[in-house]
């Protein structure tokens, strides 16, 4: 599960940026629900609030702190409930956002495609997994 703590990753240009990044390594989807026992890890990351010094131009961002959870379980006593811990296991970064440089419209536009036939691909490559070579033709 990967969690964006902070305004500034569906605001600010460059942070929105650095989150589709996030999620495309990660290969991250967006779900609505999901069973918390099987919920292993949990990445983080956070953004605080952006201050504008008004005696300067340049723009001042906020780190970007990047931790790694991972969940333990423990049963209440007497209760029927469970308590969730995090308990941090790394990686843990403090980025800062250097130099950038945004793309044309029309670049971008073409980088941000998802091609209509990734579903039959990753499809075929889970069926050839656990195939022999024999059965595979090789």
């Amino acid at each position: 599960m990967m969690v964006f703590n902070g305004p500034l990753f569906d605001m600010h240009p460059r942070y929105m940026h650095f989150k589709n990044l996030m999620l495309d390594f990660f290969r991250g989807m967006q779900v609505e629900s999901m069973e918390i026992e099987g919920l292993q890890h949990v990445i983080s990351v956070s953004a605080g609030e952006q201050v504008n010094d008004p005696t300067t131009t340049k723009e001042d961002l906020p780190s970007i702190l990047f931790r790694v959870y991972i969940i333990r379980s423990k049963r209440v006593a007497e209760s029927n409930t469970v308590r969730i811990e995090l308990e941090e296991m790394g990686p843990r970064m403090d980025l800062k956002l250097g130099r950038w440089q945004e793309a044309n419209e029309d670049m971008m536009k073409m980088a941000l495609q998802k091609p209509k036939d990734t579903a039959v691909h990753g499809f075929l490559i889970v069926l050839m997994i656990g195939q022999d070579e024999e059965e595979c033709g090789d």
